[in-house]
């Protein structure tokens, strides 16, 4: 299962209306780090103290796209997110949307590359020599992000990739945000949506004996 948590806004709503996912730029990604790499000459420069554009030396520039989801073994992960909950669907306002395992293969026969994110204390370190396409930079994360269990979708470019004409054949379930306005019309597209594909939608609340979160059937 792979999960993609959503902030409520018209473009999530829509690239759910209609089957697809966002592929974006590794920079509008909120880790300052995201595709950061080092050199065995910038290592030296900056031990030697030596003043350089920081950015310029070592960041991995990249023109390609990513979709990023998270990997679940199973709905009891949904339950126990509550750092993804409050990082990316707005602060638990927003939505999370469950997608089989059979999403991958539908995924890779679009992308360049999919593989799961390393997490590192250090940062990537790629050959100088130039003789290669270096992407080990956007598959690897500080440690501090392993929580996430992220797996990456390489593409050529930003924008929507379609996951098929029915949403059922990759849609598991949708779960609903404890803090979600329930009189928005954002919530009620998403539930309309939700019944009219015949795929399950689940109201999160607080569980009163525990740090995790309760999911009713709507």
């Amino acid at each position: 299962m792979y999960l993609k948590f959503c902030k409520i806004d018209c473009y999530n709503i829509s690239n759910l209306k209609s089957n697809s996912l966002y592929a974006a730029s590794p920079d509008q990604f909120n880790d300052p780090f995201e595709a950061m790499c080092t050199t065995e000459t910038s290592k030296l420069l900056f031990q030697k103290g030596v003043l350089y554009k920081h950015e310029q030396v070592v960041r991995y520039r990249t023109r390609r796209a990513v979709i990023s989801l998270a990997k679940a073994l199973s709905c009891d992960e949904i339950k126990k997110s509550i750092l993804m909950w409050s990082h990316y669907a707005d602060s638990h306002k927003g939505f999370c949307v469950a997608y089989k395992d059979s999403i991958k293969n539908v995924l890779k026969d679009k992308a360049l590359e999919c593989r799961e994110v390393v997490y590192e204390t250090s940062l990537c370190q790629i050959d100088e020599s130039g003789d290669g396409y270096e992407l080990d930079p956007i598959f690897t994360k500080a440690k501090q992000w392993e929580y996430e269990k992220e797996e990456r979708f390489l593409f050529k470019s930003e924008g929507l990739y379609s996951l098929g004409n029915r949403p059922l054949d990759v849609i598991e379930a949708i779960y609903l945000g404890c803090k979600i306005d329930v009189n928005s019309n954002c919530y009620k597209e998403i539930v309309k949506f939700a019944i009219e594909n015949g795929i399950p939608c689940y109201q999160a609340y607080i569980s009163p004996i525990g740090y995790e979160l309760i999911f009713e059937k709507i």
